[in-house]
């Protein structure tokens, strides 16, 4: 008898609370933030692809790509 009575008062607040729908964005697939220096990876630096296989050596590859990226970065900003 107290199921009854549950579902009984559940429906009539669901009768008497109004339903609020709310639209949520959907999430970009890329970050506006990141387009930047992965196209200046590819395009400026030509990197495309790594040489080296291993996670490790992967990281110490993208590690010295970076290096690259921040040094023609500077070397601009020194020149103006």
């Amino acid at each position: 008898m107290s199921v009854v009575v549950i579902v009984v008062v559940v429906i009539v607040v669901m009768a008497v609370v109004p339903i609020v729908v709310v639209e949520v964005p959907r999430p970009q697939r890329r970050h506006p933030d990141a387009e930047g220096p992965n196209g200046w990876i590819k395009e400026v630096l030509g990197f495309r692809r790594f040489s080296l296989r291993g996670v490790e050596k992967v990281r110490g590859e993208w590690h010295l790509v970076c290096l690259a990226l921040n040094v023609k970065r500077m070397a601009g900003l020194a020149t103006c």
